[in-house]
């Protein structure tokens, strides 16, 4: 009796445990197919990539390592010369899944080692094979102010006063500060944007995914570059930017 006993209680704790694996599984899952959603839209929202297919359904492999995940979607976009597949990885931090980078290419054109490599993560028996629906709206919607989101704040306004006083006209002419918008931003978005000064309009990309390396703890700012009207929809940026942004005004150093 005692050995029934024993068998039946180790049952129980063996299919409780398989339980609780399970629905941990399922909510990193979730977690993770958040934040390809967030990276989808604003991708979307502030750069105009348009070949995500939002609204709709398409099967994703999903490949968990420890607190690292990575993504991979065939037939994100396809045409008579396209057929594009996305590779996408990412971080569990403070119990959050965050995608940090993206890598897209088109599987009609020569295959090339990068894709090749990417694609070989998901050819064992680990993979996680699931639906994921695109969001259908992505009209961006922003986190409250946290300490996190207040110290990143703090870490853009020291790279743009970094960034204007390297224009040196500005102290040339004698200007003491000057007022810069910037776009609002959640924690886990792998870029915002900035206006510098309505009189000039000029427009910066501050790469905020730098957060995430060892880099960013002893220079405490952020990579930005300039963006150019040639390359990009300026004045359709310059518009969002004002519509969801936040001003500040950047003192410079005498």
């Amino acid at each position: 009796m005692r050995k029934v006993a024993f068998i039946l209680a180790w049952l129980l704790m063996t299919t409780t445990l398989i339980h609780v694996d399970c629905s941990l599984a399922e909510e990193r899952i979730a977690s993770i197919k958040e934040a390809l959603s967030r990276w989808v839209c604003h991708e979307y929202y502030w750069r105009g990539t348009r070949y995500y297919p939002l609204g709709k359904t398409l099967p994703i492999e999903i490949k968990i390592e420890g607190d690292q995940f990575f993504i991979w979607i065939d037939h994100l976009e396809v045409t008579k010369f396209v057929d594009r597949a996305g590779y996408f990885s990412g971080k569990v931090i403070d119990a959050k899944a965050v995608v940090i980078t993206h890598e897209g290419y088109n599987v009609k054109s020569m295959a090339l080692f990068g894709e090749q490599r990417r694609r070989r993560y998901f050819e064992d028996s680990d993979v996680i094979k699931k639906k994921f629906t695109f969001p259908l709206n992505c009209t961006p919607v922003y986190d409250p102010m946290t300490p996190k989101k207040e110290s990143i704040l703090r870490a853009l306004e020291k790279t743009l006063q970094q960034e204007i006083e390297e224009l040196r006209w500005y102290t040339q002419i004698g200007v003491k500060e000057v007022t810069v918008t910037i776009a609002d931003f959640n924690t886990d978005y792998f870029s915002t944007y900035v206006l510098i000064d309505d009189r000039i309009n000029r427009v910066y990309e501050v790469n905020l995914n730098f957060q995430y390396y060892d880099d960013f703890k002893e220079l405490g700012t952020f990579p930005i570059g300039r963006v150019y009207p040639e390359r990009f929809h300026v004045e359709n940026l310059i518009e969002k930017i004002r519509k969801h942004g936040m001003t500040r005004r950047i003192v410079l150093t005498p």
